[in-house]
């Protein structure tokens, strides 16, 4: 069996673990420092959206940033200063706007016809819906990495019958020529 450590060395013991403690510290926070530092050189502001309770038991959006703060002579971080912003209003705002989004995809997606969504510089198809892709013969990711003028024929239109004889109806508005 082990002889039991005498009072003195557990005290020896001790105290070397408190060192080792004491540096691994001192090395983790000026880690932090450091990298605390970097995101503010480059004016890295830490911002999220939070819920917040007023003092009627009212709770309401914010946006929080927080921002570190350093000693100008040690460089040591000694904490970090932050703002609060009421988002109420900008909530509402986004609201009827994401209904309004959701009823576009909807009617979009439900469209008895082929309707596609276009750069008007590039003619890149950026969006289209499942009726343009049974007409055209392309899934839909095909599609998205098309340009309108791919659809097109020869002479720079779209044919208004496909391979099979199906009619193909050609987009009215549209604010690209193809070819």
């Amino acid at each position: 069996m082990a002889e039991k450590p005498t009072y003195e060395e557990l005290e020896r013991r001790i105290q070397e673990l408190k060192t080792d403690y004491t540096q691994l510290e001192k090395k983790l926070l000026e880690g932090i420092a450091q990298k605390s530092k970097a995101g503010r050189a480059q004016e890295h502001t830490d911002r999220y959206e939070s819920i917040l309770r007023r003092k009627n038991g009212e709770k309401f959006p914010v946006l929080k940033g927080d921002e570190p703060r350093f000693d100008n002579q040690s460089g040591q971080d000694i904490g970090s200063m932050g703002v609060v912003n009421d988002i109420t209003e900008r909530k509402r705002m986004e609201e009827p706007l994401r209904e309004r989004e959701e009823k576009y995809r909807l009617l979009f997606n439900m469209g008895v016809n082929a309707m596609f969504l276009v750069d008007n510089n590039t003619t890149q198809i950026l969006e289209c819906n499942n009726k343009a892709s049974q007409l055209f013969g392309y899934s839909s990711q095909q599609l998205l990495s098309m340009k309108m003028t791919d659809l097109a024929d020869k002479n720079g239109s779209v044919p208004d019958r496909s391979d099979s004889g199906q009619p193909v109806y050609q987009c009215t508005g549209c604010h690209y020529r193809c070819g």
